[in-house]
């Protein structure tokens, strides 16, 4: 059910997100304090990681014991306390470290459709020729080669990568939909408002 929404204009990258989840028993409302993205800010780059798909473990109340958020926010933490401050050292190692995961799960007979997870990472990125660019990265294991979702999530992970050329945005905006792929369609009349709010 999750559906983020990322504006990406010519100085800003904004994103939204719904508060629905969807765990090993069933779905969730998100508790008050919790969110499906947090900030990494190393040496050249700002940037947000989101997610949609499998969102944690729950017990048979419905409580999240293991969110995949706390999975990513762990997985970063120990890729920082390694020394590794670059962004690209930290996602290799989340690509990684989130496939390993993923794949122990199964041992929870967990089905492959349930396992579908999809991490997006969006933000600045500071490059040699071009200065500070919006950028865009997935790591998944259920999207296709365009980005649509797959009826059951692969045994390995996918790393892509993007940058935004300031001439692509020119004076318009780049709004990207990442999840429920029927509530995105949906969307004609916002990205129509969003654009004439952004421009």
């Amino acid at each position: 059910m999750t559906l983020h929404v990322t504006t990406i204009t010519q100085n800003h990258i904004i994103t939204v997100s719904d508060r629905l989840i969807s765990t090993s028993k069933g779905f969730k409302e998100l508790d008050k304090d919790r969110f499906k993205h947090l900030i990494l800010t190393t040496p050249g780059a700002k940037v947000v990681v989101t997610f949609a798909g499998f969102a944690g473990i729950a017990d048979s109340s419905k409580n999240i014991k293991e969110s995949t958020l706390d999975k990513i926010t762990n997985i970063l933490g120990v890729t920082s306390s390694e020394g590794k401050h670059q962004i690209l050292a930290h996602l290799s190692d989340l690509k990684m470290n989130i496939e390993s995961y993923i794949r122990g799960l199964k041992t929870f007979r967990i089905s492959n459709r349930s396992l579908k997870l999809v991490i997006a990472i969006w933000g600045f990125l500071d490059t040699v020729e071009h200065g500070s660019l919006q950028y865009c990265c997935f790591i998944d294991n259920c999207l296709d080669e365009s980005f649509k979702w797959l009826p059951e999530a692969r045994d390995n992970f996918y790393m892509r990568h993007k940058f935004f050329l300031r001439e692509e945005i020119k004076r318009d905006c780049i709004i990207h939909f990442l999840g429920n792929e029927l509530l995105a369609s949906r969307q004609r009349s916002f990205i129509r408002l969003l654009k004439i709010e952004v421009v």
